[in-house]
């Protein structure tokens, strides 16, 4: 694989999803203002994924590789008082 590229953004009253296809191998959310939902798509142990949502000062940072990048992630900032501060590595 190239070069890891970053990508840096504000989101408020929309969403991203993170697939594998997109080679993210890290994502730093940090909830800015309002509250941001963060939600996986898997299963562990036979219960599914449930969304959490951080307040004001929390987030979370996630890794993965090349070999095998993030998937099945979504972020939300539902409205317009809702922000999220998000940092994406990819390859």
């Amino acid at each position: 694989m190239g070069a890891t590229n970053v990508w840096t953004g504000t989101i408020t009253n929309d969403s991203i999803t993170i697939s594998q296809s997109q080679n993210v191998v890290r994502v730093t959310i940090l909830c800015s203002a309002g509250g941001v939902t963060f939600s996986g798509s898997s299963q562990f142990n036979g219960t599914s994924s449930a969304a959490i949502t951080f307040a004001v000062g929390q987030g979370i940072t996630l890794s993965g590789s090349a070999a095998n990048p993030l998937d099945g992630i979504t972020i939300e900032a539902p409205t317009g008082s809702d922000v999220a501060d998000v940092t994406i590595s990819y390859q």
